[in-house]
């Protein structure tokens, strides 16, 4: 027979386990790099320092100096794109983004309600003119 000790005892431990469960399930992704790794500088270059939590918050962290390079190339692609959105319609957002195919830039409707985190969503009227200004050779990334 269970006392009333035990059952409490019992309703805890069931409590408890709860709470890990829950816990596990929402736990974040962590970064873990050791030693030397590189970041990008606010002077966009690559320069190799040791850890740092501010630099892993911003996402500066990466493991060799090419990979350093390589995201920094890719950052001002992206945040050249972000102004001219931004300077076509005074903000960003849409359901457009931009590519390029076989060397000539175009754009696509994004209909299927996911966000893409490495592309610029824009008007489909923003898309059309910004691909014209790549194409044409008066806007570079």
């Amino acid at each position: 027979m269970e006392t009333k000790l035990d059952e409490l005892k019992r309703i805890i431990q069931e409590v408890q386990e709860e709470i890990n469960r829950l816990e596990q399930e929402h736990k974040k992704f962590e970064f873990e790099y050791k030693g030397d790794v590189y970041i990008v500088e606010k002077n966009f270059t690559a320069k190799a320092v040791g850890n740092s939590e501010d630099y892993l918050k911003h996402g500066r962290y990466r493991k060799t100096k090419e990979s350093a390079e390589d995201a920094l190339e890719l950052n001002k692609r992206i945040n050249r794109l972000h102004s001219a959105v931004e300077i076509i319609q005074g903000n960003n957002g849409g359901k457009c983004y931009i590519y390029s195919y076989k060397g000539e830039w175009t754009y696509s409707i994004n209909d299927d309600e996911c966000g893409y985190p490495n592309r610029v969503y824009m008007e489909r009227d923003t898309a059309i003119k910004i691909c014209k200004l790549l194409n044409s050779g008066e806007l570079t990334l």
